[in-house]
This record gives structure tokens, sequence and C-alpha cells, in this order.
């Protein structure tokens, strides 16, 4: 169990550090395209896309590990669903099929795409880390329980 603990933890810094990586080439190739977000897209890639992942890292560093997989489930389902709209759904320059051809056309294309299978895999690892914490701590809290109802006899 702790093994598989440790596994699921290293997955969630893992997807943070895939995604943050993804997620400024994503962000050169937009303005190197001209792609530029409006203001509440804007709110919203800072606090949900960017932020909130990190912070899911450093709880999960923190050994916030509940904490941490719900940070990160919630940001990556934020996240992909935002893009999924923004890149395949909505008509307009951000949408993939509107993209200008060249190096940072492909590379928007191509990050987008990365975007969506990283985000869905951010997605599987934050629910997984949640279960595994909220399992451990069920059985820490029941080990505790037993070590105390034992103690006092």
């Amino acid at each position: 169990m702790g093994m598989k603990m440790n596994r699921v933890q290293q997955s969630l810094i893992d997807v943070v550090v895939i995604h943050a990586v993804v997620t400024g080439l994503h962000a050169v190739a937009h303005t190197r395209i001209d792609v530029s977000a409006t203001a509440e897209q804007s709110v919203f890639i800072g606090a949900v896309i960017i932020v909130a992942p990190l912070i899911a890292a450093v709880g999960q560093l923190m050994r916030r590990h509940v904490f941490a997989a719900s940070t990160l489930f919630l940001s990556m389902v934020g996240a992909e669903v935002f893009g999924v709209i923004n890149h395949l759904i909505v008509p307009g320059a951000d949408n993939v099929a509107q993209v200008p051809s060249g190096l940072w056309g492909g590379i928007f294309v191509w990050s987008a795409a990365a975007l969506v299978l990283v985000e869905a895999a951010g997605i599987v690892v934050g629910a997984l880390a949640f279960v595994a914490s909220r399992r451990t701590t069920m059985n820490q809290s029941v080990h505790s329980g037993v070590a105390q109802s034992t103690s006092h006899a």
C-alpha cells in the first residue's frame, strides 16, 4: 500500500510539471501567432490552469494529500473543459481549425492536443490520488482510534 501511494503521489507531481511545460509552450505559441485571451479568460487561465496545479503540487509536497488531489482534479477538469471549448468547439482565432500554418501554428495545434491528453491524465491522477489519500486517512483514523481505545484499557 505504501509503495502504491508513493507512486500516485509522484504521478501527481509529474502531471503538474508536464502540464506546466506544455502550458508554457502553448502560451508562447499563442503570442507568436497573435491569439490573445479576453480579460475573463486570462483570469481563468491564471487561476485554474496555471496557479491551481502548482498549488496542488505544493500541497502534495507538504503532505496535504487530500487537498492536493482535490485541487489537481478540479483544476484539470476546469482546464480540460476550457481547452476543449476554446480550441475545438467555439469558432475563432483560438480554434485549432483556424490557426495559421507554419512553425508556431503547428506548435499551437500540437500543444493544444498535448494539453487535452495531459489534462485527462491529470483528472485520472487527481481522482486516484484522492481515493488513495482518503483510504490512507481513514486507515490512520481507524488505527489511531484503536490505539487510543487500547491505551485506555
